[in-house]
C-alpha cells in the first residue's frame, strides 16, 4: 500500500471513533468533519449549510439528529429560520 502525504497543512485531525463508526452512516460523518471544520464560534444555519453541502434542509436535519443521538455534537443555542 502506498503512503498518502498530506500536502496541505491546513487540515483537520479526525477522531478514529468517528471515522470507524459503523452506526453512523458516511454523511453523517461527512457532516461532523464539515462542521468540524469551521472556526470555533460558528453559527450553524442550516438553510445555507444545506446548500453549500448539496443537501435539503431536511436531509441535513436527518444527518444532524444522527450526530446528536450518538452523542457526537449537542444543540445549545436554537434559533429560528
Amino acid at each position: 500500500m502506498e503512503k498518502v502525504y498530506n500536502e496541505n497543512r491546513n487540515f483537520e485531525c479526525i477522531p478514529h471513533e468517528l471515522i470507524f463508526n459503523s452506526k453512523l452512516s458516511d454523511r453523517a460523518r461527512f457532516v461532523y468533519i464539515y462542521m468540524s471544520a469551521k472556526p470555533d464560534g460558528w453559527d450553524f444555519v442550516l438553510k445555507p449549510m444545506a446548500n453549500e453541502l448539496g443537501y435539503s434542509v431536511d436531509t441535513l436535519r436527518k444527518y444532524i439528529k444522527e450526530l446528536i443521538d450518538a452523542g457526537w455534537i449537542d444543540r445549545e443555542g436554537q434559533h429560528n429560520e
